[in-house]
Parts: structure tokens; sequence; C-alpha cells
């Protein structure tokens, strides 16, 4: 048994030395001029990203135009390490929306892409949740409430993490949407009826007996 514990100690010194050996070549080749090669091992003991995660809590349709339906696609896109902590890392975002009950052959409705710069204007750090909050305004409006989000992240040193989610949303609809109701046709001007007094009449009457008169 004691065997085995410092058996298991001596590992994890050889481990640690291991460590901080990567941690002192990465410093000095940060502080070399020019901007350093960063190999995919070492990006990853740097940055730990091991998935990306959509969150279907803060994802989803939202109205902004006070009118029936969503007008704007909310993802929330985290990126993660193996323990499902959240990191920090900016990287390219591509996001693709799918309608279930779409007629097209491939049934995408909407793609976003974004570079590394681009998407760090949409990360934000809340006390509920941080990460990428993605407002994406309707390229195609879906036919269903359920819509398909397929994303993919794409980090610094070219590795790329992929995930999948469905989410709810309350697309517009045309039977919802109020209809300006079309002005009453005017009513066409009333005809003189036979017991309205004709001021003709009277001319012709008296034409008619001078006409007499003169006979």
């Amino acid at each position: 048994m004691i065997y085995s514990l410092e058996e298991s100690l001596d590992r994890a010194r050889n481990e640690l030395t291991v460590t901080r050996r990567e941690v002192n070549e990465l410093r000095t080749q940060v502080a070399q001029d020019g901007p350093p090669a960063i190999l995919a091992e070492q990006a990853d003991a740097l940055y730990r990203v091991e998935e990306i995660s959509i969150s279907k809590m803060l994802s989803g349709g939202l109205d902004t135009d006070d009118r029936p339906g969503d007008d704007v696609l909310i993802v929330h896109l985290a990126p993660l390490d193996a323990d499902g902590e959240l990191i920090k890392l900016p990287g390219d975002v591509e996001i693709e929306m799918l309608d279930p009950l779409s007629s097209r052959s491939d049934r995408t409705i909407g793609q976003w892409s974004f570079t590394a710069e681009e998407s760090r204007e949409f990360w934000q750090n809340g006390l509920i949740a941080a990460g990428f909050t993605l407002r994406l305004p309707w390229q195609g409006i879906p036919q269903s409430d359920t819509v398909v989000i397929n994303a993919r992240f794409r980090s610094a040193d070219g590795r790329e993490f992929r995930t999948t989610e469905t989410i709810q949303v309350d697309p517009p609809r045309e039977d919802l949407i109020a209809v300006p109701a079309a002005p009453a046709p005017r009513a066409p001007a009333a005809l003189p009826s036979d017991t309205d007094e004709n001021p003709f009449a009277k001319v012709s009457d008296r034409e008619q007996s001078g006409a007499t008169n003169r006979n």
C-alpha cells in the first residue's frame, strides 16, 4: 500500500516537472520577437478547449419589433474545457439554422459567419452565464416552432469544434400579423326620385304655356 502511494507520488512529481518545463518553453517563445508559432499540443495546454456548447436556456427566438412572432434568433455559444468549465477564447464562428418542415432539400434557412475579431464583439460576461451571445436576424422564416442549430468554432491553432442543438422559436405567421382594414367604398351619389321637385320641369311648363298663347 505504501509502495503504491510512493509510486503515485513519484509519477505526479514527474508530470509536474514536465508541465513546468513546457510552461517555461512557452514563456520563452512568447518573449521572442515576431508572432510565435503555436503548436496544437501547446495550444491545447494553453487554452484547454475540448468542446463547444449551445445553451438551450439562453438560446431561442426574440421579439424586438412588437409584432406577432420572433424576428431575431439568439444563439448562446460557449467554449468549454474537459471539466465543462467556460474558457474565454476568440475564434471563427459559423452558425447554420435548419427548419425540419422546410420543403428545401437541405432545409437550411440561415447561415452566419464571423471572424475571430468579429466574434469578440459578441462575448458577454454575465451572472447567469457567459460566452458568445449572437443576435441573428431571420434570413428565412421557419415553418416550425423548433429549429436545428449547427455551430462550428475554429480556434487560432486551426482546431475545429462542432455541436448541434434544437431550440424553440415563435416564427411570425401571416394569420397573426395584423393587416390594416381597407377603407370602405364611397356610396354613389343618390339620383333624384320622382317625388323630388324638378326645377327644369317648371321651365318646360312655362315654355309650353307660351306656345299655346301664341297659337
